[in-house]
């Protein structure tokens, strides 16, 4: 049970860390435009990961202390 929340939040984290990663390789880009499209794409990917690893988080809360 353990496993499956610190695997939740290590995948968040993977997640929130090639955001960074995309944004800095990405920041010299010519095409705002094209930056601002990606920019709205990363954020909802954060957002998803985010939302997935609370809801893994409260099942495993709900089970250790049941």
């Amino acid at each position: 049970l353990s496993d499956l929340g610190i695997s939740a939040i290590l995948l968040h984290s993977a997640i929130e860390s090639s955001i960074i990663n995309v944004k800095v390789n990405l920041n010299g880009l010519r095409s705002e435009e094209f930056f601002e499209e990606l920019d709205k794409e990363l954020i909802k990917m954060l957002e998803r990961s985010i939302e997935e690893k609370n809801k893994i988080s409260e099942i495993v809360d709900k089970v250790i202390y049941a």
